[in-house]
């Protein structure tokens, strides 16, 4: 939404999808923030997350905010702060109710898929798939009842862009390869 000047981003509620409470900003902040992704937790009252791309440092870096008022009151935390930009941020809840946030990352000066989870550091920054060629615009998936990830992403290691896959048991302790799902020429 624009209508302060800058891109806010903003939160409605509903318990039947039909009436709706009034928007309130998921963010108090006059910079932009673009490209959101929600997830919401098992636990009671759920917690709903929401990650952005937010450019107050003067360049693009992953931001979540965590409430359990229908933003009314929030939490906000930056996930990075590194100088080069962080994009296309994506998020996904586990059977243990960890968030995990995943985005595209320039700090290594090419596009690598970077991750982190509420419950290291927390936001600690880990390398998903970094290597040759660049990898971006990822997503990820959480399995219902376990700490297992799915994460796919786009890859030009081949000349074109692919789609990779790779599954993890929560954040990887080394960067991944993942398997090539989409072979072809164009």
């Amino acid at each position: 939404d624009n209508r302060r000047g800058n891109w806010d981003l903003y939160a409605s509620t509903s318990a039947d999808g039909v009436t709706w409470s009034a928007a309130v900003r998921v963010a108090d902040s006059d910079n932009d923030e673009i490209n959101p992704a929600i997830a919401v937790d098992s636990q009671s009252p759920n917690r709903v997350y929401v990650a952005w791309e937010d450019n107050r440092a003067g360049n693009q870096d992953i931001y979540v905010s965590r409430s359990i008022a229908g933003f009314a009151s929030a939490t906000v935390q930056a996930v990075t702060s590194n100088v080069q930009d962080q994009t296309d941020p994506r998020i996904a809840v586990d059977g243990s109710n960890t968030a995990y946030v995943v985005w595209t990352d320039a700090r290594n000066q090419s596009k690598d898929i970077y991750g982190a989870a509420s419950n290291s550091g927390p936001w600690t920054n880990v390398p998903i798939v970094t290597g040759t060629g660049a990898q971006f615009l990822p997503a990820v998936a959480a399995e219902a009842g376990s700490s297992l990830l799915h994460l796919v992403w786009v890859s030009d290691l081949s000349g074109d862009d692919d789609i990779y896959y790779v599954s993890s048991n929560g954040l990887p302790a080394t960067p991944l390869t993942g398997v090539n799902l989409i072979d072809d020429t164009s």
